[in-house]
């Protein structure tokens, strides 16, 4: 008896425990302010000058949904690979860009496809994985500022206690960032033309990675479709070398050309 008491007393504890007051959420800084919070988006997003994890890929394209594995490697300022893979481990394809150009490399048929920097190829090949990888890879550069500076904006802002919106408008374009605790972190920021979301960046459960905060899980989206990312391994700014961010082409592989 005196046993039994003993084992159903660990999940009391625990529900007492669970039970107990959480910690506050952390509010804003006391001197927010449109200044401070510009300087928080060029500081995030030159924070990441290497990145290198794993993700779990969601697409949502209308009714059809499609899941893979992601391997990516980022190295500033245009440099990336990712590695996806299907079940099993099983790589599909390989994408990388060296800048200029980006390339495509599928190991099942020995065959590449290389294009200019801006299209997107892998669509071209798998159209069930209609990922535009020069879009997905900007969500571990960090924060994206606003192509003009700043002083060309008119810039707006609302604060409450947790969060702060700010919206930067030049002509029908608008970009919205949503800033959340003491670090003004972004959490979420979108880009509209006109009443047409262009791009909306979601991202959560942070933790922090070499002394910078990152976002476990990303969430992309636009009028058509939506990709979700959630990262099992992080790591920024460790190094990466050139040859972890070149794909390799065999000679044997054919080279495809792109349909006009």
């Amino acid at each position: 008896m005196k046993q039994l008491r003993s084992i159903l007393a660990v999940p009391l504890l625990l529900l007492i425990i669970g039970c107990g007051p959480k910690p506050p959420r952390p509010g804003l800084p006391e001197d927010v302010s449109i200044v401070t919070a510009l300087s928080a988006l060029e500081r995030q997003s030159q924070a990441v000058e290497s990145f290198f994890g794993w993700a779990k890929v969601r697409l949502k394209n209308g009714g059809d949904e499609q899941s893979s594995t992601a391997v990516v490697r980022y190295m500033r300022p245009d440099r990336y690979r990712v590695n996806i893979l299907g079940f099993g481990g099983v790589e599909i394809a390989e994408i990388g860009s060296d800048g200029d150009s980006v390339t495509v490399y599928i190991p099942h048929y020995e065959a590449f496809i290389r294009v200019p920097r801006g299209e997107n190829p892998l669509a071209v090949l798998m159209p069930e994985l209609d990922v535009d990888f020069n879009e997905l890879v900007r969500v571990v550069e960090g924060v994206s500022l606003p192509p003009e500076p700043f002083d060309r904006y008119h810039i707006t802002m609302r604060s409450q206690r947790y969060e702060a919106e700010m919206e930067l408008r030049q002509g029908d374009m608008l970009y919205r960032y949503r800033l959340s605790g003491p670090d003004l972190t972004v959490v979420e920021e979108s880009a509209m033309l006109g009443d047409r979301l262009l791009w909306q960046i979601v991202r959560s459960d942070f933790g922090v990675f070499n002394g910078i905060r990152f976002p476990r899980r990303v969430q992309i989206r636009d009028e058509q479709r939506s990709i979700r990312l959630d990262f099992s391994s992080i790591s920024l700014n460790a190094g990466l070398s050139e040859e972890d961010v070149t794909v390799t082409v065999p000679d044997a592989a054919e080279r495809l050309t792109p349909r006009n």
